[in-house]
Order: C-alpha cells, then sequence, then structure tokens
C-alpha cells in the first residue's frame, strides 16, 4: 500500500451554497454562472475577474473554481500557493471539493509546507461532506500511518465508503483489501466477502467457502452475512438445505432492517417451510419487505392480492404492485403481469 495517492481532484461541480456577503444569493449564483460561462468559452481573464467579485461577496464556490485555476494557470501564472489561499476560504463556506485540493496540496507540499496531519484533517472535512475522494484519501493516510495514528481497519473502512460514494479507486482499493480487513475482525467485510465467493463477483465463484464468510460474519454480528446465510440454507446451495435453520437466519436479518431478510421469511410463511404456514403474516412482511425497496417483495404481494390468499382479492391492487415491481427490473412480475391480462 504505497502508492501515490491519486492526482488532485479536478471536478468543476461546486455546490451552491454561498452565503450572501452584501448582496443575495441569486446574484452571487448568477456572477458565478457568468463566470463559467466565460471560463468555457475560453475566455480566462474574464472568467477571472468575474469569479473574482463572486468570490469577494462569499461565493465559496467560485473561490473554489478560482484556486483551481491558480493551480492550473489559466488566466494567471500558475501559483499553487494562492490555489491554497482560494481553496482554503472555499473550504471554510463548506465547498468539499475545495477541502479535498486544499489537502492535496498540504499533503504534497504543493503552495504550502507539507503538513499531513493537517491534510488528513482537510481530507475528513471533505469525506464527511460526502466527497469520496476525500474518504479515499483519508483510508490512505489511516493506512499507511500518514498524518493519524495507523490504524488498517479503519483505512479500509473508508475505502468502502469511498466506493459506496462512486470513487472507483475506493472500490479497487477495497475490494484488494476485503481479505485483510476481514481478517482484522471486520464482519462486513467478511460479508462482502461471502458474497462475491457466493455469487462469483470479481472471483472464482465458490458458494462453499462464500458460505463460510457468510458465517463468519454472522457470528461477528454482520447481518448480511445472516442473510448470506439464510439464502444458502433456503436453497441448499453452498450448504445443506435446511429450511428451519434459513429462517433462522432471515429472522436475524430482517430483525437488523435487511428488507431481503424480510422477504426470505415471508416466503418461509407463505411456504409453511421451516415453520407453520401463516398466510396473514407472511403478506404483512412481503408489505414491509416491499416498502423497503425488496423487489420481490412487491412481485409476491401482487400474487397475493391476485390469488386473494392471505388477502382479500384485489386485482387492481395486485397490477400496482406486480408493475411496481417490474418497473424496478424483477423480471418474474413483468412475467406476472403480462400472463395475467394487465387487469
Amino acid at each position: 500500500m504505497n502508492r501515490h495517492l491519486f492526482a488532485i481532484f479536478l471536478s468543476f461541480i461546486f455546490a451552491a451554497g454561498a452565503a450572501a456577503q452584501g448582496t443575495s444569493r441569486e446574484a452571487v449564483e448568477d456572477l458565478y454562472d457568468q463566470g463559467r460561462a466565460e471560463y468555457d468559452a475560453g475566455r480566462y481573464q474574464s472568467a477571472a475577474d468575474i469569479l473574482g467579485r463572486a468570490c469577494s461577496r462569499g461565493g465559496a464556490q467560485s473561490c473554489s473554481h478560482l484556486g483551481y485555476m491558480h493551480l492550473m494557470g489559466e488566466g494567471f501564472g500558475r501559483s499553487a500557493a494562492r490555489a491554497a489561499e482560494y481553496f482554503s476560504t472555499a473550504c471554510a463556506g463548506g465547498e468539499a471539493f475545495a477541502c479535498f485540493n486544499l489537502g492535496y496540496l498540504f499533503l504534497n507540499g504543493e503552495g504550502v509546507e507539507r503538513d499531513a496531519p493537517r491534510a488528513a484533517q482537510l481530507f475528513r472535512q471533505a469525506c464527511d461532506s460526502g466527497n469520496g475522494s476525500g474518504c479515499f484519501n483519508l483510508g490512505y493516510a489511516y493506512y499507511n500511518g500518514d498524518g493519524v495514528p495507523q490504524d488498517r481497519l479503519r483505512g479500509i473502512g473508508l475505502f468502502r465508503e469511498a466506493c459506496d460514494l462512486g470513487t472507483d479507486q475506493g472500490c479497487v482499493e477495497y475490494g484488494g483489501t476485503m481479505t485483510a480487513a476481514c481478517q482484522l475482525g471486520d464482519a462486513f467485510a467478511c460479508a462482502d466477502l461471502g458474497r462475491a465467493y457466493f455469487q462469483g463477483l470479481n472471483v472464482r465463484q465458490d458458494r462453499e467457502r462464500g458460505v463460510a464468510y457468510y458465517r463468519q460474519a454472522c457470528e461477528d454480528g454482520a447481518p448480511e452475512g445472516c442473510l448470506g446465510l439464510g439464502i444458502a440454507s433456503w436453497t441448499g446451495q453452498g450448504t445443506t438445505q435446511d429450511h428451519e435453520a434459513a429462517v433462522g437466519y432471515y429472522q436475524q436479518a430482517c430483525g437488523a432492517g435487511l428488507e431481503l431478510g424480510c422477504a426470505g421469511l415471508a416466503d418461509a410463511y407463505w411456504e409453511g417451510l421451516g415453520l407453520p404456514q401463516d398466510l396473514e403474516r407472511a403478506v404483512a412482511l412481503y408489505r414491509q419487505a416491499c416498502d423497503a425497496g425488496a423487489r420481490s417483495a412487491c412481485s409476491s404481494l401482487g400474487v397475493a392480492y391476485w390469488t386473494g390468499r392471505g388477502v382479500p382479492q384485489d386485482l387492481e391492487r395486485a397490477a400496482h404492485y406486480l408493475r411496481q415491481a417490474c418497473q424496478q427490473g424483477y423480471e418474474p412480475a413483468c412475467r406476472a403481469f403480462e400472463s395475467q391480462g394487465n387487469p
């Protein structure tokens, strides 16, 4: 884990959060839009003039853009020091990307004296504001002990957070460190490993190995591991089929708020496998899971209304739930909807 942190984030996506200073928020935003238009047309000096006025009136996004222009030498002679000043102003105004960029300058000693603890603080500020690159670089700081006490498990968790925020590099690093994280006691990393091996995601499929990781995750407190064990036990994939055991795992997952755990438990009540059949309880769980986003549960709820099992028959509601699941990409619901005549 000694590769250089990836290059400075050069995105131009800035949040419109400037506080008015002697002018309205709308006026500051209008100035920013005008400045951006000039910038996009290649008229850098004009853009700098307009963005400078907006920055002086509290436009943090304009200050951030000016920092970038100074860093790249667009309309000015290149100056990392001036860039740092503008990034600092923008960061104080709530611009997460500016905090990240300022952190990068402190990390590498560009325009400012190298200060790894300060860089980590800025990366944390960016990460807390939803900037995936900030989370990624903070993860590297913790993984390598650069500016913060070394904590590899925390670093790996930040790689996962960066990945969840859409930063591809975070996904790459998290994928490469999942095994280490699981060995270090990260139950959620064990659950992710279980899913990877069970489904064959970027690794050679090995369902028995996936089940082993699921079991470790579940025992260590990750409900996603319990859900995986429930699915494996219900289907008999990677382990012996055992409906009663599956019910227990589904109950753990559902109790932890995982909608697919509730959907699996509903299936058990619906079919009377692993516990006594209870159609009304099944429907209640299908509805709970559907409301939480489980498209298979919406489909099953549609079937319940269509057949009148567990609820009074209601073809209109049936069509509603089947259509909802179909629109979410659940093919069985699409086929059921079409086969029943689209009421």
